[in-house]
């Protein structure tokens, strides 16, 4: 069985992790009509402990485990960050990138 896991972190964006497991989900059901309904891809959360990670969107996502015990996926989903324009603002004083 193809093993895909994300891992679930506070700024990450909410749809960089549905839409893969929706997309996997799909995919899985299209590969197990061939094999009499067994799933043929597994799709983990994973995270830094076993608490609920709160997303960018307020989306709340429970780890299934945490990456400590994660037992090596064949594709591991690093999600994508969101950072807002007044957290970009408030480090502009503090670095040589210039936001406009």
């Amino acid at each position: 069985m193809f093993t895909a896991a994300a891992v679930l972190y506070p700024s990450a964006l909410a749809s960089s992790i549905t839409m893969p497991m929706e997309v996997f989900q799909a995919a899985s059901q299209m590969a197990s009509a061939r094999r009499r309904g067994e799933p043929q891809i597994r799709f983990l959360l994973t995270g830094f402990g076993s608490e609920p990670v709160q997303l960018v969107s307020g989306l709340e996502l429970k780890p299934n485990l945490s990456l400590d015990a994660l037992p090596a996926p064949d594709l591991l989903l690093l999600p994508a960050i969101s950072v807002s324009y007044t957290h970009l603002r408030a480090h502009e004083t503090s670095s040589s990138i210039s936001y406009a």
